[in-house]
C-alpha cells in the first residue's frame, strides 16, 4: 500500500491492493488491517451500488438515524471538529523489533496527528480511520445491531444480518499484533474474557476510543475523545465507564 496522501486517492488505494500478492497463504492466519479494511469493503460497496462507501453510509444509515456521523467530512462541519492531541511515544514502544509483515502494515500506515487537521485528511474517505463524529452518533449507530436492526423507529438490518457479526471468523495469534490472540466476528472482535453477556460485539480506535454492543441486553456502549492513549484495544478511561455502567445495571462483568 502506498503512504500518506495516497489514501486520499480511492482509486489508487483500491488498485494498489488489488495488484498486491498476499504477504502468506490465504486462510491459514490473520493479520489486523490497519487502514485497507475500509477501502476493501469500500470498493465491495461502490461496485455494487455505484456510490462511494462515504455516499452510503450517509444516505442509508447516518440520515435515517439523525447520526451526526461522517465518511468524508464536509468543509462546512471544519469549525465543529476537536483536533487529536496525541500520546507521547515511550522507549520502549520504540525500541520493539518488528517482523517483516508488521514493519510493511505499520510503515505504510503512518500518520501523523497533524495531518489529521487538514482538509484533505478531513475530506477524503478512509473509512476504517478518519469517520468523524462524537460519542451519542456512533451509539445511535451502532444501536442497529444492539437492537437486531431497528433504529429511531426504521428497519435498518435484518435480524439474522446483525447476528451474523456475532459469527466467529477469526480465533487465534495475529501476525500483525504478534503476542495477541484476537478473536474476530464479522466486523467486530468478540471479547476473549467473557462480559455479563456472552452475545457482545465490541471495537477500539486508535488513541482510546471504544464501542462495546450487547444484543443481550440490547444496549451500546461508547467512549470517545481527543486525548490519545497508547494502546490497542482500549484504555482504563472507557473500561472504567464501562464497570461502572454493568455495576449500576447490576450486571457482574
Amino acid at each position: 500500500m502506498p503512504r500518506s496522501a495516497d489514501f486520499y486517492d480511492w482509486d489508487k488505494a483500491t488498485s494498489t491492493l488489488a495488484a498486491q500478492a498476499p504477504l502468506w497463504e490465504p486462510g491459514t492466519a490473520s493479520g489486523y488491517h490497519v487502514y485497507t479494511f475500509g477501502f476493501l469493503i469500500g470498493e465491495v460497496v461502490r461496485r455494487i451500488t455505484g456510490r462511494t462507501l462515504g455516499t452510503v453510509f450517509r444516505e442509508q444509515i447516518a440520515s435515517p438515524l439523525h447520526a451526526d456521523f461522517w465518511i468524508g467530512l464536509p468543509a462546512s462541519e471544519d469549525h465543529r471538529v476537536a483536533d487529536l492531541v496525541p500520546f507521547l511515544p515511550t522507549a520502549a514502544a520504540t525500541d520493539v523489533e518488528m517482523t517483516t509483515i508488521q514493519k510493511i502494515t505499520f510503515s505504510d500506515t503512518r500518520t501523523d496527528v497533524p495531518s489529521t487537521r487538514t482538509r484533505a485528511w478531513r475530506g477524503a474517505e478512509i473509512p476504517a480511520v478518519n469517520g468523524h463524529g462524537n460519542a451519542r452518533s456512533i451509539a445511535a449507530i451502532q444501536s442497529i445491531l444492539a437492537t437486531g436492526g431497528i433504529a429511531n423507529g426504521q428497519r435498518i438490518m435484518s435480524e439474522a444480518g446483525c447476528r451474523r457479526a456475532l459469527e466467529v471468523q477469526i480465533d487465534g495469534p495475529d501476525l500483525v499484533m504478534r503476542g495477541i490472540s484476537v478473536r474476530f466476528g464479522l466486523g467486530f472482535g468478540l471479547p476473549s474474557l467473557v462480559p455479563p453477556n456472552p452475545n457482545t460485539l465490541f471495537w477500539s480506535g486508535g488513541g482510546g476510543a471504544f464501542v462495546l454492543v450487547d444484543t443481550d441486553a440490547r444496549m451500546t456502549f461508547v467512549y470517545a475523545m481527543n486525548r490519545m492513549q497508547r494502546g490497542l484495544v482500549g484504555d482504563a478511561r472507557s473500561f472504567r465507564i464501562i464497570r461502572a455502567m454493568w455495576r449500576a445495571l447490576g450486571m457482574t462483568p
